[in-house]
């Protein structure tokens, strides 16, 4: 089975229908029988607070549900040592704060991520899935942390949105 992490702004593609689902649809079918959708919980929040503060209706909200029950949701718990342990390593990574064995700071931009753009991150380090986003601020993880699959938009439209 193929698995993607897929970011919150990904879901809003879909639910939009437009053409950026589209590409990403063609390129990847994460739609297919064979293929796993994996969410973090971070990311469920994020989608009924843009449902919520757009008053979206009945039909979208089924649709909203019908893409999240299709998803397995990652809980972003304490509990999980090792989902932590990779939001800590992204978090000092994306400062340029992280060291390597030799006590050199490991390449990487410092760049300044939010904290659930942290969580989205950290979910796909553990589960070792690709990261599937239409987000910039994800762009210095990738080959480094992540294997990320990042989608253009047309006039960066959606980024604006989440």
């Amino acid at each position: 089975m193929r698995r993607f992490v897929l970011d919150s702004c990904v879901l809003v593609h879909y639910l939009t229908q437009n053409s950026v689902a589209e590409k990403i649809e063609a390129d990847l079918q994460i739609t297919a029988s064979d293929c796993v959708p994996i969410i973090s919980s971070v990311t469920k929040g994020e989608l009924l607070s843009f449902a919520k503060q757009r008053n979206w209706g009945k039909n979208k909200m089924e649709t909203l549900n019908m893409l999240l029950s299709n998803s397995i949701i990652v809980d972003i718990a304490a509990k999980d040592e090792g989902l932590m342990a990779a939001y800590s390593f992204i978090d000092a990574f994306s400062k340029r704060k992280t060291e390597d064995s030799n006590g050199e700071l490991l390449n990487g931009s410092a760049i300044k991520m939010g904290k659930n753009d942290l969580w989205i991150a950290a979910t796909a380090k553990v589960i070792g899935a690709p990261l599937i986003t239409t987000d910039k601020d994800f762009l210095h993880l990738n080959q480094t942390i992540l294997d990320l699959r990042y989608f253009s938009l047309p006039n960066d439209t959606i980024n604006n949105q989440m």
